[in-house]
């Protein structure tokens, strides 16, 4: 037999993540989570190391802040690589900063950082 208990969170723009924690016979807790939107997943990963890949050959890798609905974010302890072609050869400069705001419409990719970066 299977218990199950509902628990939602709501915000104020209708953000909402329900989460079911089940029991199995042999006893064993397991969770079970639904987003019921993209950006959602973005709520998952607040305080966390997130990789932004963005337009123009940059991405940047930091811990999220903050997004809005426009997937303008902030991001603390960043680091910035960008990437340019120099005679046929592929340079990379990296800039660091300890807060930066990037804005949405250069947002290509946001994820989950690996454990290697």
């Amino acid at each position: 037999m299977v218990n199950q208990c509902l628990m939602k969170k709501s915000g104020s723009k209708g953000f909402r993540i329900t989460t079911s924690i089940s029991c199995n016979k042999s006893g064993s807790l397991y969770l079970k989570m639904s987003l019921d939107a993209p950006l959602d997943l973005l709520k998952l990963n607040l305080d966390e190391k997130v990789y932004v890949k963005l337009r123009g050959a940059r991405e940047l890798t930091g811990t999220l802040q903050a997004f809005d609905s426009h997937c303008n974010i902030v991001l603390s302890d960043a680091v910035e690589s960008i990437y340019e072609l120099v005679d046929g050869e592929l340079k990379s400069t990296e800039k660091s900063s300890e807060m930066v705001f990037v804005r949405g419409d250069s947002v290509t990719l946001i994820t989950a950082a690996s454990d290697d970066e």
